[in-house]
């Protein structure tokens, strides 16, 4: 019962905002679609290419840690958790790099490259 008459509120209360804020609603759109700049692209693009390579510095940093201090981290886990070395190192390993690429290339690169582009396509449309 409590969900029915709160969806009834919440209909009630749409439609009165709706009805009564068209014009409103109308010209935030409008102030919206025109608020990116190149500006702001820019700033996007460059925290996402630092962001990139912050993440690649830390894979890297996390990457020799790993093989440096290899014999002592397949020691305490085969104490801790009686896990073998060889049955553990290889998933693990291939799945955090794995993860860490696919998450530079993916989300941060890929996004930046796009941005980047449209950047450049935008400041020729301007100077042309």
């Amino acid at each position: 019962m409590f969900c029915r008459i709160s969806a009834a509120i919440v209909d009630d209360s749409a439609a009165d905002f709706v009805s009564h804020n068209d014009a409103t609603l109308a010209q935030l759109m409008k102030k919206k679609r025109g608020s990116m700049t190149l500006d702001s692209l820019r700033l996007l693009r460059n925290i996402l290419l630092r962001t990139v390579v912050i993440s690649v510095v830390f894979s890297y940093t996390t990457l020799l840690a790993t093989f440096a201090f290899w014999d002592t981290w397949a020691g305490l886990i085969w104490q801790w958790y009686h896990i073998t070395p060889e049955a553990f190192s290889r998933p693990v390993m291939l799945y955090f790099f794995v993860a860490v690429k696919f998450f530079d290339i993916f989300v941060l690169l890929a996004p930046a490259l796009a941005l980047h582009w449209t950047i450049k396509r935008e400041m020729a449309r301007k100077a042309s």
